[in-house]
């Protein structure tokens, strides 16, 4: 072997082991900086949640607050009104239905059903029955008996007022007329003595 090869290889031999040793030192140091790198990101994104998560607490908080200090009292104050106020009135209010009215709208139906209904029922049958045929009756004795009279006397006492109307025209010409007569005759007879 010459120094050449001899010398390619060890420098072969040396290559070879410094890539090894590069190789564990990349693996290594790649394991390292993709540690570092995460928990580097990990804290810039936990810093980064809680500064945009900061609102969003305040707003909670505020929320929170308000519930407990405001609607949670108020809500309260409506459940002491409801079962304190509200609902014994409303338990007065079933008794009074159930005591008091109930028992007079069964009486009042009772009544209906046992008194008011048949007495109707009467009322109807004797409209349809005695009322109705009696009212049939009258219309044509009205219509066939009374109304031709009527309209007879009526023609009567029309031709009898436009005569007596006329004779008023007439009577108030000759009152005019005598009047007229009167002064001349009253005249005539002051003027025949001055003549004689």
């Amino acid at each position: 072997m010459t120094n050449t090869e001899l010398l390619t290889a060890i420098s072969d031999m040396l290559d070879e082991k410094l890539d090894k040793r590069l190789g564990a030192l990349e693996g290594r140091l790649e394991e390292k900086l993709e540690q570092k790198l995460e928990q580097k990101l990990e804290e810039k994104l936990e810093s980064k949640f809680e500064e945009k998560l900061e609102p969003v607490n305040r707003r909670l908080t505020s929320i929170e607050d308000k519930v407990s200090n405001d609607i949670l009292p108020r809500l309260t104050s409506i459940e002491d009104k409801v079962s304190n106020d509200i609902l014994p009135r409303l338990e007065g209010i079933e008794k009074k239905v159930e005591n008091d009215i109930l028992p007079r709208l069964t009486s009042i139906e009772e009544t209906q059903n046992n008194d008011i209904l048949p007495r109707l029922r009467s009322i109807e049958e004797t409209q349809e029955n005695n009322i109705l045929p009696r009212i049939r009756g009258i219309e044509l004795t009205l219509e066939n008996d009374i109304s031709p009279r009527v309209k007879n006397i009526e023609v009567c006492y029309v031709d009898t007022y436009r005569r007596y109307s006329n004779g008023i025209v007439q009577i108030d010409t000759l009152q005019t007329d005598v009047d007229i007569l009167k002064k001349v005759v009253s005249e005539h007879s002051k003027r025949i003595p001055q003549l004689a």
